[in-house]
């Protein structure tokens, strides 16, 4: 027996939710209390950046994303993904001479850039 389908996040209309007046009625107005010049996109790309920087692999942030390429994912965030030469430098050095990866944190807030 199939379940029934309810939106997630309706409008006040039981409507699916548009994002021009979801951003209008409350996400551009809390962002600008906070003083922040942030879009819905940027949280996108900080997503996809914890992903990366957390270990996850090209095809697993490509699906998170909704890619239908992992190479559409490449194309946009390329720069975040360590490369072999980074890993083996570190494998090489000395533990005591590493950088601590304790309670570090960073986050790339990646500008939007146009899908192609």
């Amino acid at each position: 027996m199939p379940l029934p389908r309810k939106l997630v996040f309706p409008s006040a209309n039981s409507t699916p939710l548009r994002n021009r007046n979801f951003r209008r009625d409350s996400f551009d107005p809390a962002a600008a209390a906070l003083g922040l010049k942030l879009t819905p996109h940027n949280l996108r790309d900080t997503a996809a950046s914890l992903a990366i920087q957390a270990g996850a692999s090209v095809v697993a942030v490509a699906r998170l994303l909704g890619h239908e390429s992992a190479a559409t994912t490449l194309n946009l965030y390329a720069g975040l993904f360590p490369t072999d030469l980074t890993t083996s430098r570190y494998a090489s050095t000395p533990p005591q001479d590493r950088p601590s990866r304790n309670n570090e944190c960073h986050v790339a807030l990646v500008p939007h850039r146009p899908q192609i």
